[in-house]
Formats: C-alpha cells, sequence, structure tokens
C-alpha cells in the first residue's frame, strides 16, 4: 500500500524516512520528493508498504509525529493519474473524415492562396496592395 507523508522537514531524506517507516512493517520503498532546481526537499514524498494492516499501522502511529520540530501527515497515497494523452476530450468526427476523402477534395482544401481567385479577390488592388479593412 502506498503512503502520502507531508508537512516534511528540509532534512529529511529517502532513507530517514524509510528507517522510521520500518519498525511498522517491511517497507519496499520511500522516496522524498525533492526540488529539481535547488535540490531541497520539497516537504512531502511516498512510502509503499508490504501489507495493508503495516501501512494502517503506520497512519495510526505516524500521522502527527513530531520529526525535527514539525509534525508529520501520514495518509493513503491518491491513485495515480490517467494518461491523459490516451484519452479524448472531444468526440470523434462522424461521417466524412478527412482520411476517406478523395485526392481532388484534398488539393482543393490543401491550399488556401492555390486559388488565384480567390487571392485576388481578398486583396484592394487600388490601395497599394493592402488587404481589405472588415467594414463594420
Amino acid at each position: 500500500m502506498k503512503l502520502f507523508v507531508a508537512r516534511l522537514p528540509q532534512s529529511a531524506t529517502s532513507e530517514s524516512i524509510k528507517t522510521l517507516f520500518e519498525s511498522f512493517g517491511g517497507v519496499t520503498e520511500a522516496k522524498v520528493i525533492m526540488d529539481r532546481d535547488t535540490g531541497m526537499s520539497k516537504g512531502y514524498g511516498f512510502v509503499e508498504m508490504a501489507s495493508t494492516e503495516a501501512a494502517q499501522n503506520a497512519i495510526k502511529s505516524l500521522n502527527g509525529y513530531e520529526l525535527d520540530g514539525k509534525d508529520i501527515m501520514v495518509k493513503p497515497s491518491d491513485p495515480a493519474p490517467t494518461n491523459q494523452n490516451e484519452k479524448r476530450s472531444y468526440p470523434k468526427p462522424a461521417g466524412d473524415r478527412w482520411e476517406n476523402r478523395n485526392q481532388d477534395d484534398r488539393k482543393k482544401f490543401s491550399n488556401r492562396y492555390e486559388d488565384r481567385e480567390r487571392f485576388d479577390n481578398s486583396w484592394d488592388d487600388k490601395k497599394n496592395l493592402r488587404p481589405r479593412r472588415k467594414r463594420i
């Protein structure tokens, strides 16, 4: 069972947290999260216990425990978030998809300035080739 440990002092390391939790049962992994720019502790970490009974005992005993002058908080860790890249937040297009169009339609939509008539109509030749202003 994975535990979340917060309000850790700056002096806390992964080894010191591991030795603290080993008195309640087997610890498979203990990690204090460090700031990558400063190399200092961010004040929280994760501990993975071998059994749920040992984790529950550690939560009861160490929640509010004073470590180097700070009361630490221990609680069960939330599950990791799912990968957002796998899910689409928008509906899939229905019907005529881009892959299903024939080659002529792809060519027509590929470049908006390929059609010279549409390009010429979007510019005003009488005013030094400046784009037209939208009239309100």
